[in-house]
């Protein structure tokens, strides 16, 4: 990545760090008023709705973002289509909220339902006007309005729980949050370029749902192999272990969604503005990248799964969270090879080999949780990973398939990044278990992370230094100038 996309890559990890470890350390002190049982309710309500969301998507904001040329023809249809289906989806959850609940195992989810949908309608309302900021790189703009989200959800949801408000809290914070989104979001672009009325053309809206369809489907496998493993979960083992594997995947998930997801949207754009020869040097620069950035966050959280386990009660440690955790940990060190080729397959147009990826994961994650989790949650967290890794193989290929590279030379692009991290959590791992699993958990904490922030650099010297100069080479161009603006 270089020139804008480098910045604006920058910007968008940036402006979320400080909002993500907010709604991280706000996550671990609600574990103290929230019991398993009801984060595990909160869960399915809030996985329903935006399951039902993404179906209602038509991949309309996928469209808007990777077609810099969409004429404002283009944006009212998709935009009507959009909306229309989205309030169509959201009234079937509502109608269906107590089957849907006790197929799941959580009895009792109708008081969080109607929050959820009320949530997922508002933040829906933002989600076009996000495209277009994506579409135009203006992620420095777009970065501060989900800090701000995200920020406001998690001082709503400890305010509240503090409070008393018990689980309601996570659904009242989670509509404080689209409002916010939605409201900043709005407020940063200009409702003519989607609202400004056009005659129905069928020609313009069947374009749009051609491309955006089976990336609906796609998408909608993969939430169904990230999400739908919850329902899955609480079918089998009942809301409180759902809470507890809910939690875990939260947490595991912070890596991927602080940084890799940030620099994965910057590069819907900026491949779909680059030459199409010029787009597999620029496959192979963003696997290093993504890998170098994502890898130690992964692999260090999972390191410190003992000490930060520690910190939640008896409640929740008794339902093995801690190892959940740090198995889920080493599934975000697939996540970076899996965005980078699916984005690389969408800027090709290769949607329908998309669909049949992600529907492959799904097919795969459902039958990894009912198959191992006959022996038990560990068993089955372990056969989700190992789903995740040979899709994350199956998706590169193609990619490199699409790209004319081999599998094996963008392999070796995330080879060195590998060995640092590896080297790093083997350090931290065995310094935790021999020097400080004696110490309190504060000090343990501590000294994990300070042992794997020493470790890492060296190792990534050592066996990834072309990539760690590339990465520290965006770093200072990132830092020095400004994210939304500049060449292509």
């Amino acid at each position: 990545m270089t020139g804008q996309a480098t910045r604006a890559a920058f910007w968008n990890v940036v402006t979320t760090v400080g909002a993500r470890l907010a709604s991280l350390a706000s996550t671990l002190v609600l574990t103290r008023y929230l019991a398993p049982s009801a984060y595990g309710q909160v869960s399915v309500a809030f996985v329903v709705t935006s399951i039902a969301s993404l179906a209602a998507s038509l991949g309309v904001p996928q469209y808007i973002a990777s077609r810099p040329g969409a004429t404002r023809s283009e944006l009212f249809h998709g935009s009507a289509a959009f909306h229309l289906a989205g309030a169509a989806a959201l009234s079937l959850v509502w109608v269906f909220r107590t089957p849907l609940g006790l197929a799941f195992g959580a009895e009792g989810v109708e008081p969080f339902m109607l929050g959820f949908i009320l949530a997922t309608f508002v933040e829906r309302l933002g989600q076009i006007p996000e495209a277009i900021l994506i579409r135009e790189m203006r992620f420095r703009q777009a970065g501060l309005a989900g800090a701000a989200a995200e920020l406001t959800y998690a001082v709503l949801a400890f305010v509240l729980a503090w409070h008393g408000v018990g689980a309601q809290s996570l659904v009242l914070a989670a509509v404080g949050r689209s409002v916010v989104k939605t409201v900043l979001y709005l407020r940063l672009t200009s409702h003519r370029e989607w609202l400004s009325p056009h005659p129905y053309d069928r020609a313009t809206l069947r374009a749009i749902l051609s491309f955006g369809l089976p990336i609906v489907l796609a998408r909608f496998a993969g939430v169904i192999a990230r999400r739908g493993d919850n329902l899955a979960f609480g079918t089998l083992f009942g809301s409180s272990r759902l809470g507890a594997y809910n939690l875990a995947y939260n947490l595991a998930d912070v890596p991927a969604t602080t940084v890799g997801e940030k620099i994965a949207e910057v590069l819907v754009p900026s491949f779909a503005k680059l030459a199409p020869e010029a787009r597999p040097a620029a496959l192979r620069r963003a696997l290093s990248v993504l890998g170098l950035s994502v890898f130690p966050l992964a692999g260090g959280l999972s390191a410190i799964a003992r000490p930060l386990s520690q910190l939640l009660d008896e409640r929740w440690r008794a339902l093995d969270i801690r190892w959940m955790l740090a198995i889920l940990c080493l599934l975000s060190l697939t996540r970076p090879i899996d965005w980078v080729a699916r984005i690389y397959l969408q800027v090709a147009g290769l949607t329908r080999t998309i669909m049949v990826v992600e529907w492959a994961r799904a097919a795969g994650v459902m039958a990894a949780i009912f198959g191992a989790g006959q022996l038990g949650p560990l068993p089955a967290c372990i056969a989700v990973g190992a789903v995740f890794i040979v899709i994350a193989m199956v998706s590169l290929a193609n990619a490199g398939r699409a790209a004319g590279l081999s599998f094996a030379s963008l392999m070796s692009a995330q080879l060195g990044p590998f060995a640092a991290v590896l080297t790093m959590w083997g350090g931290v791992t065995a310094a935790d278990h021999y020097l400080f699993s004696n110490q309190r958990v504060g000090i343990a904490l501590a000294a994990d992370i300070a042992l794997g922030a020493l470790l890492y650099p060296v190792a990534a010297w050592l066996f990834a230094r072309p990539q760690a100069r590339a990465l520290l080479d965006a770093l200072r161009r990132g830092a020095t100038r400004g994210g939304d603006t500049g060449e292509a």
